[in-house]
Order: structure tokens, then C-alpha cells, then sequence
């Protein structure tokens, strides 16, 4: 009787702590927000033997690599055979040979053929081994997309394209706008965003992602689910967009975005987002008054476009133009007394006129005094 109390306190405690110490599917240790995800993880694959034990530990060098690897297997259907052997002096885990052979790692002394395996792995090598990883899937997206956080200085110059990338297609997130790039990361938030990324590259679609945010706190060892605490999926029910062309009402329904059929923006749109004369809208993000994503094509050259977006008198109360490169794409960053614009201009490779434009726009507070490009 005492036996059977003392291991119902021990269960009832665990619950408390919001950790299951046992999962019926072959991984434990995990918070109780991630077990819907993981579950798919684990059907997919890709929880690894060393992590399965105890899902909600910080993440090795190591063991990360291991679930790279098994990312890339699992979503070309190619076994690797490790060939390298002898590449670094602190490690024959041919799991990371393996990775060093897919591009995926490099180590973090090449003088000293070091790969430190042991070491807690940072959030800016999870981003750019992920990004790397996708490279050799070659299961990068066509597109632009790419993240703007107020941090983006902190970012070492080898991760920023990769953390760019992953943060635009929301492959990975930071919090309070912060991508917090040297901090560690868990085992189960590692593997969920390998699901994110499996999942992505079966559709080649972006993933829209819910109001789940799976957030870092600055103790810089743990994950929170700010969601409902209930459903830890990164989809809507499905619904498409609709449009009504007999009454000009568009409903975003659960999509990211919906597609214009005219030229025209929303009222509530069209007073904050400069565009050219010509402008043949492409695909316009939900708007709520201050955050979205214009894109569009114009008959305009590129030079030409550039030279009217960088006018400052084209913007309300302008306050700072600056030009540079996020995540490798030329960009146009201008910040007024209450938003704050990424404008991309490009080649259009796709049908209609030859020049494509993408505006982004957020709330001041998003980037306020704060330069859009790092190492400003």
C-alpha cells in the first residue's frame, strides 16, 4: 500500500511539473505541451535513441547531428554511408561523419579538427545545420521570405542567412521579437521544428503556423507553449480563402493570406501601403491595421522601383531610410513615427510584368530605433 502511494505522488508530481515521465510510443521525459507533436515525430522517424529518453533536456552538438541526419534520410528516402571517418579528433560518431559529408556540419575547430560533440548546442547552429540540412534535401524554397528580429546584430555572420530563412518561412521562431541566436535549445523543441521542416519539404509549401507560440524564455533552457495549453498543432482546420466578386467581400477563412482578383487593396490597407501606378497584386497577408505582406508585379524597371521607394517623402512622418541585405536579399528598410517597412524588389520569374515587389509592414514597437540589417 505505502509502494502504490508513494508512486502516485511521484506520477501526481510529475503533472504538476507539467513533464510525462513515460510515453507509450517509445520516447519520455517530455513537456506535456510537445507530446501531440512528438507523437508525429515519432511516427515519422525522427526521435533519435540518444534523445528518447529524456525529451526535455538541453540539446548536444552531438545529438543534434544525429536528428539532422535522420531528418535528411527520412525525407529523400537515402540511406548515407559515412565516408569521411577520421575528418575530426574529438568524435567517430559516423552520424556525424555523415552530417560532415551531407554539408550539414563543419565542427568548431578546423585547425584542431575539432567538432566538440558534447557541447550544448546554440539556437543559431540549430537554424543553420537545419538550413543546411534543407540545402542537401534540395528542399529549399523558391521565393523570398525572411525575419526580422531586434537581435539580428547578436546573430554570428555565418547563421544569419540560415536563421533569416527559418525564421521567414517560420521553420523557427524567437520571442518578444528577439531570436536570442546564442541560446540553448531542448531536445523536444529540436525535433519539433525537424517535423516542421519533414513536413514543409514533402508540400514545398511554407507552413502556416497557428496561435501556438512555442516561445524561449532567457533562462536560456526552456521552451513554453503560450497556446491554449491543449492543442500543440501548427495548422488551421484547412478552410480556404474565399472571394465574393458580387460584393467585394474577401474572407481570409484559416489561409496565411489570400490572393487579390483585382489591383485594388482593402480600404483599411490601401492608405498605408505605398504601391506603383501599375500595380497588379499578387497576394495580400491578412491585415489587422498594421502588420502584413504586399506582394505584387509592376511594368516598372527595377531601378526604377528602387527610386520610388526610396523617396522619404513617399512615407507618413518618415523617419529613417536605409538600404542593405537580409538573408541575401536586397532590401529597403523604412521606418516612420508608427511602422515600420521591409520593401524587396526583384526580377519577376513568374508570369505578368517584369519587376516584383514585396512590402512588408509592421507596428513601430516590432523594430523601433533598431536597424533591419546586422552588423549595423
Amino acid at each position: 500500500m505505502r509502494k502504490k502511494l508513494a508512486i502516485a505522488l511521484l506520477l501526481l508530481a510529475f503533472l504538476f511539473l507539467g513533464v510525462v515521465p513515460v510515453q507509450a510510443n517509445g520516447y519520455q521525459g517530455a513537456s506535456q505541451w510537445a507530446v501531440t507533436e512528438l507523437d508525429k515525430a515519432w511516427e515519422y522517424g525522427l526521435i533519435t535513441e540518444r534523445v528518447r529518453n529524456q525529451m526535455n533536456a538541453p540539446l548536444t552538438r552531438e545529438e543534434f547531428a544525429e536528428i539532422a541526419v535522420k531528418l535528411y534520410e527520412k525525407g529523400t528516402g537515402h540511406v548515407v554511408e559515412a565516408g569521411s571517418m577520421g575528418v575530426f579528433s574529438d568524435t567517430s560518431n559516423p552520424e556525424i561523419i555523415k552530417a560532415y559529408d551531407l554539408g550539414i556540419v563543419s565542427g568548431t575547430d578546423t585547425a584542431r579538427s575539432l567538432f566538440s560533440p558534447h557541447a550544448l548546442i546554440s539556437r543559431e547552429q540549430v537554424a543553420t545545420m537545419l538550413y543546411r540540412t534543407i540545402q542537401a534535401m534540395g528542399a529549399i524554397e523558391d521565393g523570398v521570405a525572411f525575419a526580422v528580429f531586434m537581435d539580428s546584430d547578436q546573430i554570428s555572420p555565418y547563421a544569419q542567412e540560415a536563421v533569416h530563412y527559418m525564421g521567414g518561412w517560420e521553420l523557427i521562431k524567437g520571442s518578444d521579437y528577439r531570436f536570442h541566436p546564442k541560446g540553448t535549445c531542448t531536445r523536444e523543441m529540436a525535433v519539433l521544428i525537424a517535423v516542421r521542416v519533414y513536413e514543409s519539404a514533402e508540400t514545398f509549401d511554407p507552413l502556416p503556423m497557428d496561435s501556438n507560440d512555442y516561445s524561449y524564455y532567457d533562462n536560456g533552457d526552456e521552451y513554453s507553449n503560450y497556446g491554449n495549453g491543449d492543442d500543440s498543432s501548427y495548422y488551421g482546420n484547412g478552410d480556404d480563402s474565399s472571394f465574393d466578386a458580387g460584393n467585394n467581400n474577401y474572407d481570409p477563412g484559416y489561409d496565411p493570406g489570400y490572393p487579390m482578383p483585382t489591383s485594388k487593396l482593402p480600404d483599411n490597407m490601401s492608405a498605408l501601403i505605398p504601391l506603383l501606378p501599375d500595380a497588379q497584386i499578387g497576394y495580400v497577408d491578412k491585415w489587422d491595421g498594421g502588420d502584413g505582406t504586399v506582394m505584387y508585379a509592376t511594368s516598372y524597371s527595377i531601378s526604377d522601383a528602387w527610386k520610388f521607394y526610396r523617396d522619404p517623402h513617399l512615407y507618413s512622418e518618415c523617419k529613417l531610410v536605409e538600404e542593405g541585405e537580409i538573408g541575401g536579399v536586397p532590401t529597403i528598410s523604412v521606418q516612420t513615427n508608427g511602422l515600420h517597412y521591409l520593401i524587396s524588389i526583384s526580377e519577376n520569374t513568374g508570369e505578368g510584368p517584369p519587376t516584383a515587389i514585396q512590402i512588408m509592414v509592421f507596428w513601430h514597437m516590432y523594430v523601433e530605433g533598431v536597424s533591419a540589417f546586422p552588423g549595423r
